[in-house]
């Protein structure tokens, strides 16, 4: 490796993880942070490998956060894996796709992705996506240094890339399906070609058989595979009703490719705004200047890439193969659409828009650099440090309550439960409701009986109030029977003091 580029790489790694660990521990933990944590660390009497020969959503991680744990339960520190993961994903990035698309399209995209607000989320939680990303990109690397050379060393370093994908997030199949399209047919297809790829691709089935076995005992694979229907299915019927799948979910997919969860229309405004309609009414200028500029360039780069005679055929699948076959799982309604797992299209959108800014002539070239480049840093700001975006603060939330409320005080949470539960060790009894939307209101009132016969002060934390009471219907019912005492706002956080 030639010490120029050797520099470059290292000054990549560094920035890349200055910014991924940049204020890590300063948002709560979430719900499914909360769930990583509980099959990570296991219950008095069991060992971390009951928990992970049972584990499909991310094993690699799961036990790296239990190594994690012995040190310190501190959010920061259980983030911190994430961070590392996150910054040699920017670096095998860059090594992949200088050999894939060339050197100028390499550094342009992997200077972006360093500042990516989305890739810094995913960097920045106890969840397995940054892992995911990691090995994807370096089985990425040495696939296509197998196509340069087929040697046992490449082929073995592939199958450790792959494998390691897969054990961080299946999501990797979606990117093992591509593998096997560039592999089996470029040039003219071959049986020697064939009878590689079988050898490689049972070596991956050995070493993952203990999950996949899990897997095929888990999921009803014949509701999997039998087509549905158009109708077939109510809304009622839908994993999440209507917000499983809808038809701007790949508007927003791409939108989310270019700036991330946090410029224009936040996470929580997304879920509590009734119609797209508003959200575009409130956002238009913020939207359609990303849509021009990004779209722009990620039109002209796919122009640039074909012209440049560059694998044009790749960069589709890369980037439209996660995308269908997660459209295709939301149609079986086996997954409810969200970007996280179609996280592994981003690596070819960046592309597409650096080649994009690189076909740009002249000086103009380093002022739409620099425009890109400032919208991701503004995004990313927006992230950093405006609550809009943050993750709800039940940590804050749990920490009013610890400080200022009696033992006698009543507790009552939905949806978070579990993240507050995390925080808060006060003897404070606390209630709980589950009730998505279609709950009978008499089953609602059933789980809150003993809090209004019992309790004559609530504090009631409203939260991700989409999932269990987007009517507020419980906060009427708490002041038609106490009076509000106090509100404390928090990031994506309401939190309500009655007294009765």
């Amino acid at each position: 490796m030639k010490q120029k580029n050797l520099l470059f790489i290292s000054s990549l790694a560094v920035v890349a993880f200055a910014v991924r660990l940049f204020r890590i521990g300063s948002q709560s933990l979430w719900v499914d942070e909360i769930l990583t944590l509980g099959q990570s660390i296991p219950d008095p009497g069991l060992t971390i490998w009951d928990y992970l020969k049972y584990n499909i959503h991310g094993a690699i991680h799961s036990f790296v956060v239990y190594l994690c744990h012995f040190v310190s339960m501190n959010d920061g520190w259980l983030r911190f894996p994430s961070a590392v993961a996150g910054a040699l994903g920017v670096v095998y990035f860059y090594r992949w796709v200088q050999v894939w698309l060339g050197d100028r399209i390499a550094t342009t995209a992997s200077v972006l992705l360093v500042v990516h607000p989305l890739h810094v989320y995913y960097s920045q939680e106890v969840r397995n996506y940054s892992f995911l990303f990691f090995f994807a990109m370096v089985s990425n690397f040495y696939l296509h240094r197998i196509l340069s050379k087929e040697t046992p060393r490449h082929f073995s370093l592939y199958v450790v890339g792959i494998v390691g994908a897969a054990l961080s997030n299946f999501a990797a199949a979606f990117l093992y399906v591509v593998h096997a399209i560039i592999y089996l047919f470029r040039k003219n297809i071959s049986i020697r070609r064939v009878l590689r790829w079988v050898i490689v691709s049972i070596f991956i089935l050995i070493l993952l058989s203990p999950w996949i076995y899990r897997i095929y005992v888990v999921i009803d694979v014949a509701r999997l595979v039998t087509p549905v229907m158009p109708g077939q299915l109510t809304t009622t019927e839908r994993l999440r009703g209507e917000t499983t799948v809808g038809p701007e979910a790949v508007p927003y997919l791409f939108y989310v490719y270019s700036v991330g969860f946090s410029l224009g229309p936040s996470l929580r405004e997304l879920h509590l705004d009734a119609t797209m309609a508003n959200v575009l009414w409130k956002h238009w200028p913020t939207v359609l200047g990303v849509v021009l500029v990004f779209g722009v360039l990620g039109v002209a780069g796919a122009v640039h890439i074909v012209r440049c005679r560059l694998p044009w055929v790749q960069v589709g699948l890369y980037l439209f193969v996660p995308i269908i076959f997660t459209l295709l799982l939301c149609w079986q309604n086996a997954k409810a659409f969200n970007v996280r797992y179609v996280l592994l299209g981003l690596p070819a959108y960046l592309c597409l828009v650096a080649a994009g800014v690189l076909s740009v002539k002249g000086a103009w070239r380093y002022t739409t650099a620099a425009l890109v480049l400032a919208t991701l840093i503004f995004s990313l700001g927006n992230y950093y440090f405006n609550g809009r975006y943050a993750r709800e603060d039940v940590r804050g939330a749990a920490r009013e309550i610890a400080e200022r409320a009696a033992p006698a005080d009543c507790i009552l949470t939905h949806t978070v439960t579990e993240v507050f539960e995390h925080y808060f060790d006060g003897p404070n009894p606390v209630h709980s409701v589950f009730a998505p939307p279609g709950t009978p209101l008499e089953r609602v009132d059933q789980q809150v009986e003993g809090l209004f016969a019992n309790c004559d002060t609530v504090w009631y934390l409203r939260a991700r109030e989409w999932v269990a009471d987007p009517e507020g219907y419980l906060v009427g019912e708490l002041d038609r029977r106490y009076h509000q005492a106090e509100l404390i706002e928090l990031n994506g956080v309401t939190l309500y003091r009655y007294i009765r």
